[in-house]
């Protein structure tokens, strides 16, 4: 972690942009249990859930929401040309295990030359839990998670370590949503980029990539604005522009190649104003 935060501060030196990164806390689980809101200057930040209580062998979603100042952000899985991703390290109780991020679409964050994915002002950051069938009705689920986030300005980036935590009921029977957060984590977890059938290649010319999608969704969409999130980094220019056309059964985005656009599957999320969703392009001839 030492490492990359030196590795931001050189890369905010090289853009012309003033930049001073703090050195990071440790990332690993303390053993702590902090329950509610947790504060610095830049970031507040808790662990929320989607419902009242928890079923014994059901899954739920709870969310890490944050509250970020003004003029501050944090990162998209894929944070862009710098920053860093939120991370979770969590401390939960015997047989109930937490699955990945359900990263709701960021916004695009530029920087003289730069183009960043994240997110400004408040975020909810859905986390599916599933528990198992032994947890017994009348017992209180401790959640805990020790989170990372880099809060940057425009100017500088801060590492906030935080400890998060959640006391979760277990009871029988289906769980109303709980307030106040409960409708909007709901909403964030139908409407995550998901796979949906569609069938995608990438070829490259030159400096470009050529992006394919077709089916699913897209047949006989109307699509008007469409961008291209790609997972990893360094495989298209995130700064360039990206171009489309739209056909009956989908569409064809060109993006330039990024520094690192060896020819393999190009992974990311295809983002419309018809929806979101998740698409994994093989290297092949372009489709139809």
């Amino acid at each position: 972690m030492r490492l990359f935060a030196l590795l931001l501060g050189l890369l905010f030196s090289l853009t012309g942009v003033s930049a001073t990164v703090a050195q990071p806390v440790q990332s690993q689980p303390t053993g702590v249990v902090a329950f509610g809101p947790q504060r610095t200057e830049r970031i507040e930040a808790e662990l929320v859930p989607m419902s009242q209580w928890v079923a014994p062998g059901s899954t739920t979603v709870v969310a890490v929401r944050q509250k970020i100042a003004p003029g501050w952000h944090t990162y998209w899985r894929n944070p862009g040309d710098s920053g860093g991703a939120t991370s979770l390290i969590w401390t939960l109780p015997a047989g109930v295990t937490a699955d990945a991020i359900l990263w709701p679409l960021p916004s695009r964050q530029r920087l003289m030359s730069l183009m960043n994915y994240g997110y400004s002002g408040a975020v909810l950051l859905p986390v599916p839990i599933h528990v198992p069938p032994m947890a017994r009705p009348g017992e209180v689920l401790t959640l805990t998670t020790d989170v990372l986030f880099l809060v940057c300005s425009d100017q500088m980036c801060v590492p906030e370590p935080m400890t998060l935590s959640l006391a979760l009921p277990v009871r029988e029977g289906a769980a109303p949503l709980a307030k106040p957060w409960g409708e909007e984590i709901e909403r964030l977890v139908e409407t995550a980029p998901r796979p949906a059938g569609i069938e995608a290649r990438v070829t490259r010319q030159g400096g470009q990539l050529i992006l394919t999608a077709t089916g699913g969704p897209l047949i006989g969409a109307d699509i008007g604005q469409v961008y291209f999130y790609p997972f990893d980094g360094g495989r298209i220019d995130h700064a360039a522009a990206q171009s489309g056309q739209r056909g009956p059964n989908g569409l064809t985005l060109t993006l330039t190649a990024g520094k690192d656009a060896t020819l393999t599957a190009l992974s990311g999320v295809l983002a419309t104003d018809k929806g979101a969703w998740e698409i994994t392009a093989e290297p092949g001839a372009p489709l139809a």
